[in-house]
């Protein structure tokens, strides 16, 4: 089951702690949500799937930041109902600019979730977070960055497609991808390298789905 961007939005999180989101889905299926924050320090308490309606759901924050100023964040749920719902994500600190990024990753379900910090680097970096994956399984990375020029992509041994750039603030942007282990062969490992020279990377997130 191939990866799939449902959508991306991104809003300015200064006036409430709770963010309200409209994604497409199908019921069943696991939906991914990766949230990057630029500026401020939120941590994200709760997503919600239409919240007050008879189909409402929590879903699972599965990682994100190790500090209390988590840049980045992934949470899933299995879509209660298909169509158009709802999504609350709620925020602790109302400050900062929210990237909402929803994947669906159809019949696949969570394996395993990690996250690291970067730090300011003057050579390429390979980011501190691995995770081993069976040949097929599927990865979401996510790594919000402080310039533009900057990029993220996986070493050897995945087939990686870019979901996609969005802009938080300023210069931050916030990189998602999805990516497939390669077919064939041993299992692979999964990492995330940052390439470009002289930048400030913030938190990433990484999930395995098979």
């Amino acid at each position: 089951t191939e990866l799939v961007l449902l959508t991306q939005a991104v809003s300015d999180a200064t006036s409430t702690p709770n963010k309200d989101f409209t994604v497409n889905g199908t019921a069943g299926e696991t939906v991914v949500f990766v949230v990057n924050f630029g500026g401020g320090a939120p941590v994200l308490n709760s997503v919600t799937i239409d919240p007050g309606g008879p189909n409402q759901t929590t879903a699972v924050i599965r990682t994100q930041g190790a500090e209390a100023n988590a840049m980045a964040a992934l949470a899933d749920v299995v879509w209660p109902a298909s169509g158009s719902l709802t999504v609350r994500c709620n925020f602790s600190i109302s400050l900062g600019i929210v990237g909402f990024t929803a994947i669906s990753a159809g019949s696949r379900t969570h394996q395993t979730s990690n996250t690291a910090q970067s730090a300011s680097v003057a050579t390429p970096e390979v980011h501190a977070q691995t995770a081993n994956a069976t040949v097929g399984q599927a990865a979401i990375l996510s790594a919000t960055i402080s310039s533009s020029g900057a990029d993220a992509e996986p070493l050897a041994g995945v087939n990686a497609v870019v979901g996609g750039m969005i802009t938080l603030a300023a210069t931050r942007r916030a990189h998602v991808m999805k990516a497939d282990s390669v077919a064939g062969g041993a299992p692979q490992t999964f990492s995330m390298r940052w390439p470009t020279l002289g930048f400030q990377a913030s938190r990433g997130v990484l999930g395995i789905y098979g």
